[in-house]
């Protein structure tokens, strides 16, 4: 189901009681998690496989780790893995076709499935597993040194974009929940209505800026591979989901504004670009400073505690 919100109910909240309303929308987005995590608590031991998957700036790694915490303040001892860390090592000599694009570098056929749905097996058995970790930098597949034996009521979250792919993940859909995270809500401003690709797009631009070295038109070049990805590797599987969590926040665009809006002015004519200028203007400015580092945007802004 869509969720719509217009600027001016943002602005009210945030002009009135800006310290409540960020309070207000970070417990909405706990509650949530609250729910699911409850939910799968009722059935971990026969259930013990949470598999959550979601584009590119749906904040799906912070969800992971806020989930966990939930269960592990519970008293649930729980264990996270990212799904990335089961990729394949890239041969030197195929170097040359990442660098022309011949290889899809988010492409499943990069997992090794086999030793993934080997683990999960183990692990659902509560046998010990070593796991592997994946060297970006290098393109290498090594092993961690970290052995993982749950016990039977401690539960495991796998957590990637390829995560409810039914022919990458092969244990029993009776031994698994799947979470499609992602932002849901539109935003409209007047006869404008925002799609939530596009506040996707601002955690991406922010992120790229501060970890990687991008403009945000290197990022909003990025953005028809991006959701090309999202359309063939994440969008089809979605229908899988048991539970769907909503990560939008109200004070993002407040937020978002003074980081973008001096930088995206300046840039070139394009219609993305005029939209998401058109929204930053509108919305009211939210300080930063407000915004505790647990929160789920903090992933993108560079002050999450749970980096």
């Amino acid at each position: 189901m869509k969720n719509y919100i217009s600027i001016d109910e943002i602005n009210h909240s945030y002009t009135s009681r800006p310290e409540a309303a960020v309070s207000a929308a970070d417990s909405a987005f706990r509650q949530q998690l609250q729910d699911l995590a409850e939910d799968i608590r009722s059935h971990v031991r026969s259930c013990p496989i949470i598999l959550i998957a979601g584009p590119s700036g749906s904040g799906k790694t912070t969800t992971a780790k806020m989930l966990e915490e939930i269960f592990d303040t519970s008293g649930m001892e729980t264990h996270t893995i990212p799904l990335d860390n089961y990729f394949r090592t890239i041969p030197k000599e195929d170097y040359v076709h990442i660098e022309n694009g011949t290889i899809d570098l988010e492409s499943p056929e990069r997992l090794d499935e086999e030793l993934l749905n080997d683990h999960l097996r183990k692990l659902i058995a509560c046998e010990p597993v070593t796991l592997p970790y994946y060297d970006f930098a290098a393109t290498t597949s090594r092993s961690s040194g970290v052995i993982l034996q749950r016990k039977p009521d401690e539960p495991i979250i796998l957590e990637g974009i390829h995560a409810l792919n039914p022919e990458v993940i092969r244990i029993p859909q009776n031994q698994r929940s799947a979470v499609y995270v992602s932002v849901q809500t539109h935003v409209s401003c007047g006869d404008v209505s925002m799609h939530p690709l596009y506040l996707r797009l601002m955690r991406r631009m922010i992120r790229d800026h501060k970890f990687r070295g991008r403009s945000a038109m290197q990022t909003l070049g990025k953005l028809h591979d991006v959701e090309r990805g999202k359309q063939q590797y994440i969008k089809p599987f979605r229908r899988y989901a048991t539970h769907e969590i909503d990560t939008f926040f109200s004070y993002e665009l407040g937020v978002y504004r003074s980081f973008l809006l001096p930088e995206l002015e300046k840039a070139p004519f394009c219609e993305e670009i005029d939209l998401v200028c058109s929204m930053l203007r509108a919305a009211a400015p939210v300080d930063s400073a407000l915004i505790p580092k647990t929160a789920l945007i903090q992933e993108f802004l560079g002050g999450s505690i749970y980096q």
